[in-house]
């Protein structure tokens, strides 16, 4: 994070401290609801519509196969990544596959994101996931190249589509 001196010159300034936590059903969800929902999102993150609560989160959570990870800027919630297990049809083998990835727009540039991919990483390797997946949009650059900074083996275009199943 860079910031202007006294005397007009840019400065380097200290990133804060990040604290990535995993949630779990155990965890007081209803405080970390309204958390997610006071936080600062912008267009960019997606949530138009979306309304966490206590009971969103313990379903999610209840699921066999998702992760949830949360980072905090003491107690402000920075950032929060969703991800699934994906089993291969053909074997034993599974994927881990990032669902959402959100930084909040206050704290951005900060290293939440990276944070958030680094301990998302660590659980795929210990829950012995043969791949770690995850998809951006093409026209969004910061987010490719955060992804990239991060050392991929393997970066690839493909063409998603979607359905909108609901009105």
């Amino acid at each position: 994070v860079k910031s202007m001196n006294e005397s007009g010159d840019q400065a380097e300034q200290e990133k804060p401290e990040l604290f990535v936590k995993r949630i779990t059903p155990e965890a007081n969800l209803e405080k970390l609801a309204g958390k997610i929902q006071s936080a600062q999102w912008d267009q960019g993150n997606d949530m138009e519509g979306a309304h966490y609560s206590a009971e969103s989160l313990r379903w999610y959570l209840g699921l066999d196969s998702t992760y949830f990870f949360v980072c905090f800027i003491g107690s402000d919630l920075a950032g929060m990544v969703s991800a699934q297990r994906q089993p291969r049809p053909y074997g034993q083998e599974h994927a881990l596959y990032i669902d959402e990835l959100d930084t909040a727009v206050n704290y951005r540039r900060l290293g939440v994101a990276s944070a958030l991919m680094e301990a998302v990483k660590a659980l795929a390797l210990e829950i012995d996931s043969e791949e770690l997946w995850l998809g951006t949009e093409k026209s969004n650059f910061a987010a490719q190249k955060l992804y990239e900074s991060l050392s991929p083996d393997l970066i690839e275009e493909f063409v998603g589509y979607t359905w909108e199943l609901e009105d």
